[in-house]
């Protein structure tokens, strides 16, 4: 059996390491071992295997160093594998060896509204490192490969979408659905919290909303609702059943971040039976339009056309039965493990 290394980080305890590009590792990691002698090399240092997955930890840093480069670079030499998976910067690491097919996993975009340009500009040198020395290049969604293409000059060689753990795709019995706005992810500006507590001024004063999650703007986003006395709760970072269960216990998901890459949030509420306020824009389009009975675009982001669009998506949830039993097989790590094997069989890699 060929041997492949996943880079890249993993969750820590609280969940707070990477958000989304960690559950990817961690989720990978477990389903694509079917195929290959399987090894996870990453700065987290929590874990010693991953349902049998050898974790090999370098660092304990959430963004490694120059040195820890040079540690990956050289534990990937005694490893000599057939294949890697990178995201973000550890692909530095993985760029100067040869006679391995690499793909490096582009989960997003740099933005001037976002990013740092610092940050934007070691993120360009890394996109000429990666086409330099032969990567493969996959996207998480159409729209991250666009934006990559287009705005970044960073050429994407295939898309594969990504899944949902297998927990959200489990028949979980529903409990009771008290919650009436749910927020899930990083409390961030761009996410559009504002936005989404300011719609509440425009909505019956029984109507309740929800965050979970935690980020520099969760400070900022309470003080604006307890000023306000909004009918908010704030639950911090959620994981596992736990999160699950908040999920079943609310009837509308809303998230309006108009460059969301690809919006895994949006999927797990989609599972959970929510229906879901959205932005028209976004990497969540592509696969929430498969789905219109589920979703409600927002075509107007003004405030009461928020506080509009919640209002039509609680009184449509009162009949919502949707059935999810193709999105359930679609949103899995097996069918992303699969799409990633059949991208390495087919691209041609030049090393």
């Amino acid at each position: 059996m060929k041997t492949l290394v996943i880079l890249g980080p993993l969750p820590d305890k609280e969940g707070k390491n990477l958000g989304g590009v960690a559950d990817f590792d961690y989720n990978l990691a477990q389903k694509i071992k079917k195929y290959f002698n399987t090894v996870v090399i990453t700065n987290t240092t929590l874990y010693e295997e991953i349902d049998g997955v050898k974790i090999i930890p370098i660092g304990n840093k959430k963004y490694p160093s120059v040195f820890s480069w040079i540690k990956i670079y050289s534990t990937l030499k005694k490893i000599k594998p057939d294949y890697t998976i990178s995201s973000l910067h550890y692909s530095f690491a993985v760029a100067p060896l040869k006679n391995v097919k690499k793909i490096h996993f582009v989960h997003g975009f740099t933005s001037k509204a976002d990013y740092s340009f610092l940050k934007r500009f070691v993120w360009d040198i890394l996109n000429r490192t990666i086409q330099r020395n032969n990567f493969i290049q996959l996207a998480n969604s159409y729209f991250t490969k666009t934006i990559n293409e287009k705005n970044l000059m960073n050429p994407i060689d295939g898309v594969v979408p990504l899944g949902a753990n297998d927990i959200f795709r489990s028949n979980y019995s529903s409990t009771q659905r008290n919650i009436d706005l749910l927020f899930v992810g990083r409390i961030l500006k761009a996410k559009g919290i504002f936005n989404i507590a300011k719609s509440l001024k425009y909505l019956p004063k029984n109507i309740n909303v929800t965050f979970v999650g935690d980020g520099t703007d969760s400070k900022q986003l309470k003080k604006y609702c307890a000023e306000n006395k909004l009918n908010a709760k704030f639950l911090g970072i959620k994981k596992g059943k736990e999160l699950l269960k908040i999920y079943h216990s609310s009837k509308v998901f809303i998230s309006l971040n108009t460059a969301e890459p690809f919006g895994i949030t949006n999927i797990e509420a989609l599972l959970s039976g929510c229906k879901i306020v959205c932005s028209q824009t976004g990497g969540q389009v592509e696969n929430l339009i498969k789905y219109p009975a589920s979703v409600c675009f927002i075509q107007n982001d003004n405030i009461r056309g928020i506080a509009n669009a919640v209002k039509t998506a609680l009184v449509e949830f009162k009949s919502y039965k949707p059935n999810l039993e193709s999105a359930k097989k679609y949103y899995s790590y097996d069918r992303v493990a699969k799409d990633i094997v059949n991208e390495l069989e087919e691209k041609n890699f030049n090393d």
